[in-house]
């Protein structure tokens, strides 16, 4: 494992190369929005990067999206853009979990839930 600025990767250096390149795109989205800081802690910024950063992984396809830590990467990315406290980042778990829950973004890729199911088709197929 490899660690870059509080992300644990499960990779290499390819990985570890996608991941600070996927940092810096996204810190350019945010700062892009008008008027950007006074937006600390808005739902919608979060979940702009969330899904910039779904799709990126998706347009890459050479790395395992359950490889990365999505959930960490944005809070990396609000961290470089905003002066964040311990007690905001509680607040951007609780809006990713809503999120997720929500099925606004995916905790896992799309690919990986359609390998988890033929796993389990070729393992019931294989016990009969």
């Amino acid at each position: 494992m490899v660690k870059q600025k509080g992300i644990v990767l499960k990779n290499g250096s390819k990985v570890q190369n996608f991941v600070g390149g996927l940092i810096v795109k996204s810190i350019l989205q945010v700062k892009s929005i008008h008027a950007f800081e006074e937006q600390k802690l808005n739902q919608e910024i979060t979940e702009s990067i969330a899904k910039y950063i779904e799709k990126e992984i998706f347009h890459e396809g050479t790395i395992k999206s359950e490889s990365l830590d999505k959930r960490s990467i944005v809070k990396e990315v609000l961290k470089q853009c905003y002066n964040l406290t311990e007690e905001d980042l509680v607040i951007v778990d609780s809006q990713l979990d809503y999120l997720i829950e929500n099925k606004i973004v995916k905790k896992k890729g799309r690919l990986y839930r359609i390998y988890k199911v033929l796993r389990r088709i070729f393992t019931l197929a294989s016990e009969r």
